[in-house]
């Protein structure tokens, strides 16, 4: 099996002001000429940018590169990120991906986009006689990440600020469930264009909503991938598709939620044998040991003051 993966990063001008029309031209127009000189520095650079494009946020904006090997995907990840930066300072502006520049604002995701596909490039994830169009083998690896996403929180979601951005209703994820047509979902099956006749065999794949800025894309790429072959490996079934809004009062009330704060995901770690069996004893005592400090400390500011810390770091 052969992956492809890219990361999908959404980032805030926090230089920005007055009024932000999301998805409009107005803020398209408003990033120039940062914008353009972004997009022209990544395509000299062999990035590959794919979109570029104002987000729900205030001032808030979304860059893709096309998919690659899953290793080329993660050191891109931190190329793009540069870039960012240092185009945005170019310009007298300042860009932050900090998971919640403000108490109570849309979050910045960094959305890990995987596909499944045979020697021969074919893609292993589509049977379109299956719900969803997902085929069994797809179906396992996504039960594997769904099954483990709670003990995965603490190193796809690491700052003190990342619980901020996962709550219900917040263009985010708060349930560990795969989703269709739904954006709260922690993992999606993307949706398929098929205007003019477009094949959508090839373009079905999934797209993982719950990592950020904090984490480390490699060693975020590397654990869904060995959730998904964890799944493989015992064959385990096809998780419920929540196609649409999610019913949390009702029909999905009982959908595994994500840790609440930075602790709980790093008491849910420690007790997925299988997830900490993928780390030697040492990472994960330097791991706990950071975090724990971090969030000591991080914690008795008020959230106005942790969001200003986390935006200035990153």
């Amino acid at each position: 099996m052969h992956i492809g993966a890219a990361f999908e990063h959404e980032f805030v001008d926090v230089s920005a002001t007055g009024d932000h029309h999301p998805f409009s031209l107005q803020a398209f127009r408003q990033a120039e000429p940062a914008g353009s000189r972004l997009v022209t520095v990544l395509q000299n650079a062999g990035l590959e940018p794919e979109n570029w494009l104002p987000e729900y946020g205030r001032h808030q904006y979304e860059i893709t590169v096309a998919p690659t090997d899953a290793v080329t995907a993660a050191d891109r990840a931190i190329l793009v990120r540069d870039t960012v930066y240092d185009v945005f300072r170019a310009f007298g502006r300042e860009a932050s991906f900090a998971p919640v520049i403000t108490p109570g604002g849309t979050g910045n995701g960094v959305h890990t986009h995987i596909g499944l596909r045979d020697a021969e490039g074919n893609n292993l994830a589509w049977d379109p006689s299956r719900p969803g169009r997902l085929s069994e083998l797809a179906g396992s690896f996504a039960a594997g990440i769904v099954r483990h996403g709670p003990a995965l929180a603490a190193l796809f979601a690491p700052l003190v600020t990342s619980y901020l951005r996962l709550a219900p209703h917040n263009w985010s994820t708060a349930r560990c469930f795969l989703g269709l047509q739904n954006r709260e979902a922690l993992l999606r099956i993307c949706p398929t264009n098929e205007m003019d006749g477009r094949d959508p065999a090839p373009q079905l794949h999934f797209e993982f909503r719950g990592g950020d800025i904090g984490a480390n894309p490699w060693i975020l790429l590397g654990l869904l991938l060995r959730a998904g072959m964890q799944g493989l490996r015992e064959g385990l079934p096809t998780p419920e598709i929540v196609v649409g809004e999610l019913d949390l009062d009702g029909a999905h009330a009982g959908l595994p939620q994500l840790p609440r704060n930075l602790e709980e995901a790093l008491e849910t770690l420690k007790a997925d044998e299988v997830v900490t069996s993928w780390f030697s004893p040492a990472f994960l005592a330097t791991f706990e040991a950071i975090k724990r400090d971090e969030y000591a400390t991080v914690r008795t500011r008020s959230l106005a003051e942790q969001c200003a810390m986390y935006t200035e770091v990153y």
